[in-house]
């Protein structure tokens, strides 16, 4: 690893936290943002769209802050990597030709953050949690 591999791994993270921390404070916390996407996810024929829309809203805060701290980076990056491809789904149904490069971004950020993991300057490290490169 080279010097600035830590410094990547943390861009990678901070990126993703920060798409996540602003949708998840938008549907929970904005009147009516929570609402909205239901409404659209009811409409794309989703089950359940209220529950959906608000339990991605907490997964994108709470996955978001764990991102920032680097706290369980593979798993939080599953759940999410299911959230946002649910929301890529949902658009991509309700309207073919939306740009999806914001959520095609963030799929290969969030790939990216389950195959290498937090890296060393995370909690992840820090509790022994995190796996050694064999370089």
């Amino acid at each position: 690893m080279n010097r600035f591999s830590p410094f990547g791994y943390l861009s990678l993270r901070f990126i993703a936290a920060g798409f996540r921390l602003a949708q998840g404070f938008s549907i929970l916390f904005q009147e009516g943002e929570g609402l909205k996407l239901a409404g659209q996810f009811e409409q794309a024929g989703f089950p359940v769209p209220t529950a959906l829309a608000w339990g991605g809203g907490f997964l994108g805060l709470v996955g978001g802050l764990f991102l920032l701290i680097g706290l369980g980076t593979r798993f939080v990056a599953v759940f999410l990597l299911l959230w946002v491809g649910a929301l890529l789904g949902m658009e991509y149904t309700l309207n073919p030709e939306i740009d999806i490069a914001s959520l095609a971004l963030q799929l290969g950020i969030l790939f990216s953050l389950f195959f290498l993991g937090g890296g060393p300057m995370s909690m992840d490290a820090y509790i022994g949690f995190a796996v050694e490169d064999s370089d």
